[in-house]
């Protein structure tokens, strides 16, 4: 008797201890997931700042040419 409520006792820790050690692995995930989307709208608010600045860098340059042309004519 005593011997199956020890294993009963045992069978309850291991449970438990795959409950808890499976709460804190989906906690890990949740908290990458929310890392990487940080990451990743940061990457694409940056990315689109640096399209913005080329844009208004190749305008100018288009302009600077085509007054060079002018001149040259």
């Amino acid at each position: 008797m005593t011997e199956q409520l020890i294993q009963l006792g045992i069978g309850g820790v291991a449970i438990g201890a795959i409950v808890v050690i499976t709460k804190c692995f989906i906690g890990f995930i949740e908290l990458q997931e929310k890392n990487f989307t940080k990451i990743l709208g940061n990457h694409l608010t940056h990315n689109l700042e640096a399209f913005n600045d080329l844009k208004e860098s190749n305008y100018k340059l288009a302009v600077a040419i085509d007054k060079l042309l002018e001149r040259l004519k």
